[in-house]
């Protein structure tokens, strides 16, 4: 049988291949995600950009970069919406050609690259809004700046993982080349981990500034509420750590990708 005609990999005894109609994992489940979410952002956004433009009439450094952010992650979700129907996410690796695999592994590629800096930015954009609500106390800038280049650094380090990992480089998204490549799942894993890390420190961090602030009690406790909505990436970040782990322990990360991608 040709090439293109099997499998990436073997299918479990007793199951037969099905490349007309394969298995979609949370296929249904991602697509009304992507579509949900990325209009509910895009209304959120406009509803902000309304305000300040026209109701406060001052444009902030924060809010430039919160749009830089729903962009890269726009686009991120126009990716992965393109790989669920188009290039086999979610989908078990033995009912993939090996050609529609290696479009799963540039549709993942890619979506990775535009979403860490769309998680990126928007961690930056509430470090900036930490920055010019506190007292700019020598001790509190330094640990915003030094917090900032961490971020950075952690958005850096995972480009170049996922860019670079393997090598030759081209190895990332044609399994028919030689070569050797960095766990994708130990990449996501780590990159996972930080970002939890980074999501506990911006839910923790603010509560001081918070409880300094001039204002009445019940405004104090509404803006640490506000604050408090980071906690939602902190969520979706401990989802997504569920849906890596068992991807360290499989060889069909197609099919297992259907599961971290919806927490993306």
């Amino acid at each position: 049988m040709a090439l293109n005609e099997t499998g990436v990999i073997a299918p479990p005894a007793g199951v037969t291949p099905d490349f007309a109609h394969p298995t979609r994992h949370l296929h249904t489940a991602n697509r009304v995600v992507v579509i949900v979410g990325t209009t509910a952002s895009a209304i959120s956004l406009l509803v902000r950009i309304y305000s300040r433009l026209v109701v406060v009439k001052k444009w902030m450094l924060d809010d430039t970069v919160l749009v830089l952010s729903w962009m890269f992650a726009a686009i991120t979700q126009s990716v992965l919406l393109y790989g669920y129907t188009h290039a086999g996410l979610g989908i078990h690796q033995w009912e993939l050609t090996v050609e529609d695999y290696n479009k799963s592994l540039k549709v993942l590629m890619a979506g990775a690259v535009m979403y860490i800096p769309a998680l990126g930015l928007s961690k930056i954009g509430l470090i900036i809004l930490y920055y010019r609500l506190s007292d700019m106390q020598r001790s509190w800038r330094i640990i915003l700046w030094s917090f900032t280049i961490f971020v950075i650094s952690y958005m850096v380090i995972l480009e170049c993982l996922f860019l670079f990992g393997c090598n030759p480089i081209q190895k990332a998204w044609d399994v028919a080349i030689e070569g050797q490549c960095i766990s994708r799942a130990s990449i996501f894993l780590a990159g996972t981990c930080a970002s939890i890390f980074i999501d506990i420190v911006l839910v923790i961090a603010p509560l001081p500034v918070v409880v300094g602030l001039n204002m009445a009690p019940k405004k104090r406790v509404g803006v640490a509420c506000m604050f408090g909505l980071g906690g939602l990436s902190l969520v979706t970040s401990c989802m997504r750590l569920a849906s890596v782990v068992p991807m360290l322990h499989t060889n069909d990360e197609s099919y297992r990708l259907g599961a971290m991608v919806l927490w993306m």
